[in-house]
């Protein structure tokens, strides 16, 4: 059931959900019972109880299909306004408790960001942000839900981002949120997006049969599409820390990084290793790739910069360097965009579609593995 628990409200046609249509039912059945003259909605909600007279000339309303109980108050002053009209908002609490990713967002034009957000008072929330108006999160009206779960996220098409002829550009991301009057405080993320020369990545998409995994980490929901939302730090440092890597049967991850203040020459290794820590998960073999075109795992990329990682055992290692030439190395150039891809598999594909293989078997729940790059 949503409703507040606050004398203030910000209509002053109150709608309370119930999450059974019986439910609704029984209450109102409840309220038809009380003295019509002098009708009452009793909040009991600890620690403390509040009572809303309802105006007894308008009726209560059931909706036969969502069950939603509507009442109106008698006294229209209940509702939430700075303008005199209405009551006040003092006691109106609005807050957006949670607003994800939680970091910086690095991304390409041609990705779609996935926003989800908690908040608690809110009846209604919108998009905010200089430039941002084209992929329509900027607008002038609040038309986005309140709460937005990472089941429903908010899908944010970077693809009609301008930017203004630059490689890049950085936004302000701000999401806000109101109950009548009273706003809260705005959640704001940094948004950087790059440009992927037009046309470099045609014919070179994810495997069209599986979809990305955006929490790569067991055990935490973090929302995982960059290389520092998974070792908290820009790409190459965080060498330091091994990450138990999990992805779910039918998806690929891939993490976003770059090169830029990296110093020419630069070295590193990328490891995968077996976990002891798998319960409902198996360790197998991994198919990698380092491309500038995220879910790229065909033969596009370069031979040394893919491969088949077998986790089980000995630890299999990769080795890059920004810039120069190598036979050995995967080499990313220097002040660029990459992605480091990741599928279970047992065999590099042909083309761009690759069969989930976890173990020998493509019916296992998910495959986990541990990731680490170290220093040379």
């Amino acid at each position: 059931m949503r409703y507040s628990n606050s004398s203030s409200f910000q209509r002053s046609h109150t709608r309370i959900v119930f999450s059974s249509t019986i439910l609704a039912v029984f209450l109102s059945a409840s309220l038809a019972a009380q003295d019509a003259t002098d009708p009452s909605l009793i909040l009991r909600t600890a620690p403390e109880t509040t009572e809303i007279p309802l105006d007894p000339s308008v009726p209560v309303r059931i909706d036969p299909v969502t069950g939603d109980l509507e009442l109106t108050p008698i006294d229209t002053s209940l509702q939430c306004s700075s303008d005199g009209v209405g009551g006040s908002c003092d006691d109106v609490r609005v807050e957006i408790l949670d607003f994800q990713p939680a970091t910086a967002i690095d991304a390409f034009t041609s990705q779609t960001i996935e926003l989800s957000w908690a908040t608690r008072g809110a009846w209604e929330c919108r998009g905010a942000g200089a430039g941002l108006e084209a992929t329509g999160w900027t607008t002038t009206e609040f038309n986005l839900l309140p709460s937005r779960s990472d089941l429903d996220p908010y899908e944010l098409d970077l693809s009609a981002v301008d930017l203004q002829g630059a490689d890049s550009r950085t936004f302000d991301l701000t999401l806000e949120c109101r109950n009548g009057a009273k706003e809260a405080v705005p959640a704001t993320r940094q948004l950087t997006v790059r440009s992927i020369t037009a046309g470099s990545c045609d014919g070179r998409n994810p495997p069209p049969s599986l979809t990305q995994d955006l929490q790569l980490l067991r055990d935490d929901n973090t929302t995982t599409q960059t290389w520092e939302s998974v070792f908290g730090a820009q790409f190459p440092a965080g060498t330091t820390q091994t990450k138990d890597a999990r992805i779910e049967n039918g998806q690929y991850a891939s993490l976003s990084l770059d090169t830029v203040d990296v110093a020419l020459g630069t070295p590193g290794t990328f490891v995968f290793n077996d976990t002891t820590t798998a319960s409902d998960a198996d360790v197998g073999p991994v198919v990698w790739s380092v491309s500038q075109c995220p879910g790229d795992f065909g033969p596009g990329v370069a031979e040394s910069c893919r491969g088949v990682a077998n986790p089980g055992g000995i630890p299999s290692n990769f080795r890059w360097q920004v810039g120069g030439t190598s036979f050995s190395r995967c080499v990313m150039e220097p002040d660029a965009q990459y992605f480091i891809n990741l599928v279970p598999a047992r065999v590099l594909p042909d083309g761009q579609e690759v069969d989930w293989d976890c173990a020998g078997s493509s019916s296992i729940t998910a495959c986990e593995f541990l990731f680490r790059q170290l220093p040379e």
